[in-house]
């Protein structure tokens, strides 16, 4: 929910501060989050998207023309879906400059499969979609025969899948909501309870008569279902965790969308006081991230060569410049938090010219191709990848 925006304030910090990020895994709407930093690269190309999710899940007139007869679920997941789309686009999870991963929970098959899935592949705007569908408020996602909801209620903080994928240095910010205040001093209930006399009875409270009454919503108890499965993995997500941030979000509720800057701004402070400690604690030094350093990235740069050939014998250190080419061959900054740097005017943008280069980086190696789509991408990396075998068995 709505505190899964401290998610953007651990982001700033981390910018701030210079701290490297090569690998984003999330689940609700830390996956939101994670996978919108993933497509943009920086948190000031987030904020349109970011205002909104917002907009779109904090409004009460949006809400209320989603309802639905409550058979499946509350709402429809109309609204809620189309927002998820225009924030996220139709890209591929292939296609994030950081690589990502989201976590779904698969209801279908509870008994015969692992009920976990981690979506590496895919359209992102679909499982980030089925990755925040709250049992209750939205209707699952159906997938090759499976239907999948919020992850949070197999795997809320999935360290261990980040550890499964070779990361060495593992940082999670919890955002569940430890309040308990809200089941305490309870009006006590009868085994059958009305809607409208909860309703009749906040009323007469919020006017000053009625005397006291306080039962929780459904969304708080829904809340707690996920914090009670949460707590259950912790002890053993804390093992494989470098560090553990739990951004101070108390109280604030599962639609709490219009205190986005409330929890923004607490997050930010807070996390910028432990990733300090935390860097003066492994005697790390900040890396250049800010804006600078998108502007530099989004300048152009020419290719070193057009062919196959030429990329590869540049890359083993067999190629020789050209005195034009030499003028290309000039040092770049880029992050180690982007395993891909892109060249184009605008780098939240999804659309890329055919000229566009774009620089990849595959463990040591590095290629500059030049690209039209994702899947363009993914097919010279294969040809990339087999060439560069066939060309080392040759020597």
């Amino acid at each position: 929910g709505a505190r899964g925006l401290a998610h953007l304030g651990f982001l700033r910090a981390c910018e701030e501060l210079g701290f490297p990020i090569d690998f984003i895994g999330g689940t609700s709407q830390g996956a939101f989050m994670g996978c919108l930093y993933s497509q943009k690269g920086h948190t000031s190309n987030m904020s349109k998207e970011v205002d909104e999710l917002s907009n779109g899940i904090g409004s009460v007139l949006a809400l209320m023309r989603d309802l639905t007869l409550p058979i499946l679920s509350i709402f429809s997941g109309k609204s809620f879906s189309a927002t998820i789309k225009a924030c996220l686009g139709e890209g591929d999870i292939r296609d994030c400059w950081i690589n990502f991963f989201c976590i779904t929970c698969c209801v279908s098959s509870p008994y015969t499969t692992e009920t976990i899935r981690v979506h590496r592949k895919g359209i992102a705007h679909k499982f980030i979609r089925a990755s925040m569908s709250v049992v209750g408020y939205l209707p699952p996602v159906y997938h090759e025969g499976e239907l999948l909801v919020d992850g949070g209620y197999v795997n809320n903080l999935p360290c261990d899948e980040m550890q499964k994928m070779g990361v060495h240095t593992v940082i999670g910010v919890d955002v569940e909501d430890k309040d308990e205040s809200m089941y305490r001093d309870i009006t006590p209930l009868r085994e059958h309870v009305s809607g409208w006399w909860v309703l009749g009875r906040r009323i007469l409270e919020s006017i000053g008569l009625g005397g006291h009454f306080k039962i929780p919503r459904q969304s708080d108890i829904l809340s707690t279902l996920c914090y009670i499965s949460h707590t259950t993995q912790l002890p053993y997500a804390k093992g494989s965790l470098d560090l553990y941030l739990t951004p101070p979000v108390e109280g604030y509720k599962l639609l709490d969308y219009h205190k986005k800057d409330e929890i923004v701004e607490a997050a930010y402070n807070y996390s910028m006081e432990a990733l300090r400690k935390f860097m003066r604690e492994q005697d790390m030094e900040g890396l250049e991230m800010g804006p600078q350093w998108t502007r530099t990235r989004s300048t152009t740069m020419p290719m070193l060569g057009t062919d196959r050939e030429t990329h590869l014998k540049w890359e083993t250190g067999r190629f020789k410049p050209t005195p034009d080419q030499s003028a290309c061959n000039t040092p770049r900054k880029y992050s180690p938090t982007n395993s891909r740097l892109r060249s184009t005017e605008d780098p939240g943008s999804n659309v890329f010219s055919r000229t566009e280069p774009v620089l990849l980086r595959e463990g040591s190696a590095t290629l500059m191709i030049q690209r039209t789509s994702g899947d363009f991408r993914r097919r010279m990396k294969k040809t990339f990848d087999d060439s560069h075998a066939s060309l080392g068995r040759s020597e």
